[in-house]
């Protein structure tokens, strides 16, 4: 009996199957181009946060909640409490805030600036610095929180 294939047969059929293989593998390792990165824009710093990197200070009075944050230790819901708070006399009239004692006060007051009485406007006696200090209301009507 004679055998149809020769003993040799085998190889090319591997030789075949290996070619097949490598064709696959060189399909799959494609070069791809580079993803397409949009640049987003970055903000200009504002003047409070180039103040605090620069190690000076921001104005309690005047900063936006945004710029609060800046703040050590402040976060979203601290800082809308400090806006709604406001007007304040003095650095101390900060702890009347809710989640700013003493101690977070003091960690706070290199990094704020100090407080300066508004002058007396027209038709308000004594300017509304001293009339919060005279136990007066505000001058923006806030409802106030009684503490339970």
């Amino acid at each position: 009996m004679s055998d149809p294939l020769p003993r040799s047969a085998p190889i090319p059929v591997l030789a075949l199957l290996v070619a097949t293989m490598a064709l696959v593998a060189l399909g799959r390792s494609r070069v791809r181009p580079p993803p397409v990165v949009r640049s987003v824009p970055v903000p200009s710093p504002t003047k409070a946060a180039v103040a605090l990197r620069e190690g000076g200070t921001i104005d309690l009075n005047a900063s936006s909640a945004e710029e609060l944050q800046l703040l050590p230790r402040i976060g979203p819901a601290l800082s809308a409490r400090i806006v709604a708070a406001r007007p304040f006399a003095s650095l101390e009239d900060l702890t009347r805030v809710r989640g700013i004692g003493a101690r977070t006060l003091e960690r706070l007051r290199p990094r704020l600036s100090p407080i300066v009485p508004s002058e007396p406007r027209p038709g308000v006696p004594g300017g509304e610095a001293s009339r919060l200090r005279e136990g007066g209301p505000p001058a923006t009507k806030m409802p106030r929180r009684e503490p339970p």
